[in-house]
Protein backbone atom coordinates (compact mmCIF):
# COMPACT_ATOMS: atom_id res chain seq x y z
CA UNK A 1 0.00 0.00 0.00
CA UNK A 2 1.41 3.41 -0.87
CA UNK A 3 1.65 6.40 1.48
CA UNK A 4 -1.36 8.23 0.07
CA UNK A 5 -3.70 5.28 0.58
CA UNK A 6 -2.38 4.76 4.13
CA UNK A 7 -2.93 8.44 4.89
CA UNK A 8 -6.49 8.34 3.49
CA UNK A 9 -7.28 5.23 5.52
CA UNK A 10 -5.87 6.96 8.61
CA UNK A 11 -8.02 10.03 7.97
CA UNK A 12 -11.08 7.83 7.45
CA UNK A 13 -10.42 6.06 10.74
CA UNK A 14 -9.91 9.41 12.48
CA UNK A 15 -13.19 10.64 11.04
CA UNK A 16 -14.99 7.54 12.27
CA UNK A 17 -13.46 7.97 15.72
CA UNK A 18 -14.60 11.60 15.58
CA UNK A 19 -18.13 10.41 14.83
CA UNK A 20 -18.05 8.01 17.76
CA UNK A 21 -16.77 10.58 20.22
CA UNK A 22 -18.56 13.64 18.81
CA UNK A 23 -22.01 12.12 18.43
CA UNK A 24 -21.79 10.48 21.87
CA UNK A 25 -20.71 13.81 23.37
CA UNK A 26 -23.49 15.73 21.62
CA UNK A 27 -26.22 13.21 22.49
CA UNK A 28 -25.17 13.32 26.16
CA UNK A 29 -25.16 17.13 26.08
CA UNK A 30 -28.54 17.09 24.32
CA UNK A 31 -30.03 14.82 26.98
CA UNK A 32 -28.51 16.90 29.76
CA UNK A 33 -29.69 20.27 28.46
CA UNK A 34 -32.91 19.38 26.64
CA UNK A 35 -34.08 16.55 28.87
CA UNK A 36 -35.28 13.04 28.20
CA UNK A 37 -38.64 14.19 26.83
CA UNK A 38 -37.17 16.13 23.92
CA UNK A 39 -37.04 14.71 20.42
CA UNK A 40 -33.86 14.42 18.40
CA UNK A 41 -34.47 14.85 14.68
CA UNK A 42 -32.72 12.80 12.02
CA UNK A 43 -31.51 16.00 10.35
CA UNK A 44 -29.81 17.19 13.53
CA UNK A 45 -28.26 13.78 14.12
CA UNK A 46 -26.91 13.71 10.55
CA UNK A 47 -25.52 17.21 11.02
CA UNK A 48 -23.70 16.00 14.15
CA UNK A 49 -22.35 12.97 12.27
CA UNK A 50 -20.94 15.05 9.40
CA UNK A 51 -19.43 17.73 11.63
CA UNK A 52 -18.02 15.14 14.05
CA UNK A 53 -16.39 13.34 11.12
CA UNK A 54 -14.87 16.66 10.06
CA UNK A 55 -13.56 17.31 13.57
CA UNK A 56 -11.97 13.84 13.67
CA UNK A 57 -10.23 14.37 10.34
CA UNK A 58 -9.12 17.88 11.28
CA UNK A 59 -7.68 16.76 14.62
CA UNK A 60 -5.76 14.04 12.82
CA UNK A 61 -4.32 16.57 10.39
CA UNK A 62 -3.55 18.98 13.24
CA UNK A 63 -1.63 16.14 14.89
CA UNK A 64 0.87 16.32 12.04
CA UNK A 65 2.33 19.34 13.86
CA UNK A 66 3.96 16.85 16.21
CA UNK A 67 6.04 15.52 13.28
CA UNK A 68 8.07 18.75 13.18
CA UNK A 69 11.09 17.42 15.00
CA UNK A 70 13.15 20.62 14.78
CA UNK A 71 10.63 22.68 16.76
CA UNK A 72 10.43 22.47 20.56
CA UNK A 73 7.71 20.18 21.84
CA UNK A 74 6.08 22.95 23.89
CA UNK A 75 5.70 25.11 20.77
CA UNK A 76 4.18 22.21 18.83
CA UNK A 77 1.76 21.49 21.68
CA UNK A 78 0.68 25.15 21.94
CA UNK A 79 0.20 25.42 18.15
CA UNK A 80 -1.78 22.19 18.10
CA UNK A 81 -3.94 23.32 21.02
CA UNK A 82 -4.90 26.67 19.50
CA UNK A 83 -5.37 25.27 16.01
CA UNK A 84 -7.69 22.60 17.37
CA UNK A 85 -9.46 25.13 19.62
CA UNK A 86 -10.20 27.39 16.65
CA UNK A 87 -11.64 24.50 14.65
CA UNK A 88 -13.57 23.23 17.67
CA UNK A 89 -15.16 26.62 18.31
CA UNK A 90 -16.16 27.03 14.69
CA UNK A 91 -17.64 23.55 14.40
CA UNK A 92 -19.24 23.59 17.85
CA UNK A 93 -20.94 26.84 17.03
CA UNK A 94 -22.09 25.39 13.69
CA UNK A 95 -23.58 22.42 15.52
CA UNK A 96 -25.61 24.72 17.72
CA UNK A 97 -26.62 27.17 14.97
CA UNK A 98 -24.19 29.77 16.36
CA UNK A 99 -25.96 29.87 19.70
CA UNK A 100 -24.49 29.30 23.12
CA UNK A 101 -21.72 30.63 25.27
CA UNK A 102 -18.11 30.74 24.12
CA UNK A 103 -16.89 29.90 27.61
CA UNK A 104 -18.86 26.64 27.78
CA UNK A 105 -17.47 25.66 24.37
CA UNK A 106 -13.91 26.41 25.49
CA UNK A 107 -14.35 24.48 28.74
CA UNK A 108 -15.74 21.44 26.91
CA UNK A 109 -12.84 21.62 24.43
CA UNK A 110 -10.24 21.80 27.21
CA UNK A 111 -11.89 18.78 28.87
CA UNK A 112 -11.89 16.76 25.64
CA UNK A 113 -8.38 17.87 24.62
CA UNK A 114 -7.00 17.10 28.05
CA UNK A 115 -8.68 13.70 28.09
CA UNK A 116 -7.62 12.75 24.57
CA UNK A 117 -4.01 13.90 24.78
CA UNK A 118 -3.71 12.84 28.42
CA UNK A 119 -4.61 9.28 27.45
CA UNK A 120 -2.35 9.44 24.39
CA UNK A 121 0.65 10.68 26.38
CA UNK A 122 0.00 8.13 29.14
CA UNK A 123 0.19 5.33 26.56
CA UNK A 124 3.34 6.87 25.12
CA UNK A 125 4.97 6.94 28.57
CA UNK A 126 4.00 3.30 29.12
CA UNK A 127 5.52 2.34 25.77
CA UNK A 128 8.76 4.18 26.57
CA UNK A 129 8.93 2.41 29.95
CA UNK A 130 8.56 -0.98 28.27
CA UNK A 131 11.32 -0.15 25.81
CA UNK A 132 13.58 1.11 28.60
CA UNK A 133 12.96 -2.04 30.67
CA UNK A 134 13.84 -4.23 27.67
CA UNK A 135 17.02 -2.25 27.11
CA UNK A 136 18.00 -2.55 30.81
CA UNK A 137 17.60 -6.33 30.78
CA UNK A 138 19.82 -6.85 27.72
Amino acid sequence: MNKTVKMLIGLLISGLIGIGIGVTWNVCAWLYYAGMNSQLTVGLLLKWVVISFGIGVFLSLAGLIFNWEKQPFRLRLILNFFLCLAAWLLLALMLNNYQGHWLSKIISFVAMYGLAYGIYFWFQVQEVRKINDKLKHK
